[in-house]
């Protein structure tokens, strides 16, 4: 079975997280970190979309493979896109993305819609 959805193109991993004051047990404060909103939004719209198209039945167990689609306004990293596209997908679709198993990316320019095809595949 697969699963596909077209979605904006996700956030870097090198912009995922900011850094966040925090207490420790004892009170001292250190710096810590957390999702910056754009990640939170980028998660949030996913959801969206997938509640919109509908949530497929992915089973419980067993691999998955994803297949990701990129086009970008300018040349960046494909690998960077990734990690924020499998956590949103996760979040939303409830699985844990360690099942992925295989993955292909593709990344083409495209200055005037920047967006990702996403498909995700299981047995």
């Amino acid at each position: 079975m697969e699963y596909r959805l077209v979605l904006p193109a996700p956030p870097s991993t090198n912009h995922l997280y900011q850094p966040a004051p925090r207490r420790n047990s004892k009170g001292a404060y250190y710096v810590g970190r957390e999702l910056r909103p754009e990640v939170r939004s980028y998660r949030e719209l996913v959801q969206m979309v997938v509640l919109t198209k509908g949530r497929p039945h992915i089973p419980e167990t067993g691999p998955l493979r994803l297949t990701l689609r990129l086009w970008v306004k300018r040349e960046r990293d494909l690998d960077n896109a990734f990690k924020c596209l499998q956590d949103a997908l996760a979040i939303a679709l409830g699985f844990d993305d360690k099942r992925i198993v295989e993955q292909h990316g593709y990344k083409m320019i495209d200055a005037e819609n920047p967006r990702a095809q996403v498909a995700l595949a299981w047995d």
